[in-house]
């Protein structure tokens, strides 16, 4: 008995150490708000499953801090594409509109990047007004590009919002740009080559403000990813408003793990 347990166990492990390189996450990767807006022109690996969380704090000065949890299940249903099913959480005293809704959204990667053309995406997304104050089905489409110039990778988005049933003095169409850029960070002084799994990213990004009358939110914003093992990578980041209305500051702490793949 105690053989055939060792057996099996065996067997099982070998399975997993065969299976990890075709589910291993990519710190690479980029995703929206982990930790910055910025996102790349690629999706998750085929077949995969990835777990994500962020932590987000965002003080507003007058109009009141909010803390967001949001949890996010993605899926590389297909090559090239994946679907992403998140749903946020806001408490604090500033605006949490919004708070609870479901957020559906898929990616299809339709260029891969060449010496002169760069990867490119679209993603649509669908809000459904399941959460506080909230109503009407909110649909955003965005464009990616992504294009690598020696270790460093620049990247522009372009994202289009139609609000299913805005309010009074509320826009029922949004904008929002960013353009950013990230390379990694070798260290090149701890063991096990650690320093090759650091990645740093710098963008800005400009965003139509939901109120009529009001002038565009400009943000800054830096962070970091790091890839703690094959599945799970860690990230971290920090911004700033460049403009009247935009928050005063924000902080994002991000989880990503992949546990699947079939």
């Amino acid at each position: 008995m105690a053989m055939t347990l060792r057996i099996v166990t065996m067997a099982i492990g070998s399975l997993i150490l065969l299976a990890a390189p075709g589910w291993a996450a990519d710190h690479r990767n980029l995703e929206e708000g982990r930790p910055t807006d910025i996102e790349d022109a690629y999706p998750i690996a085929f077949r995969s499953i990835e777990q994500q969380t962020l932590f987000n704090f965002e003080n507003n000065g007058e109009r009141g801090d909010i803390f967001k949890l949001e949890p996010e299940l993605k899926w590389g249903f297909i090559k090239n594409a994946h679907v992403a099913l998140q749903v946020p959480f806001l408490l604090g005293e500033g605006d949490r509109k919004e708070s609870g809704d479901l957020n559906l959204e898929g990616l299809y990667n339709f260029n891969v990047e060449t010496r002169r053309l760069p990867a490119m995406a679209l993603s649509v997304g669908v809000e459904f007004p399941s959460g506080n104050d909230s109503s009407g089905v909110d649909t955003t489409a965005k464009g990616i590009l992504t294009k690598g110039i020696q270790r460093a990778r620049f990247h522009f988005n372009a994202g289009f919002t139609f609000v299913g049933a805005n309010k009074r003095q509320e826009r029922d169409f949004r904008y929002k740009f960013g353009l950013g850029a990230d390379h990694p960070l070798d260290f090149g002084l701890f063991p096990l080559a650690i320093g090759l799994d650091n990645l740093v990213i710098a963008n800005v990004v400009v965003e139509q403000s939901a109120l009529t009358g009001k002038p565009p939110l400009w943000t800054g914003e830096i962070g970091g990813r790091h890839q703690f093992n094959p599945w799970t990578v860690f990230a971290i980041g920090a911004g700033a408003g460049l403009s009247r209305g935009a928050p005063d500051y924000r902080l994002t702490i991000a989880y990503q793990y992949t546990f699947a793949a079939f």
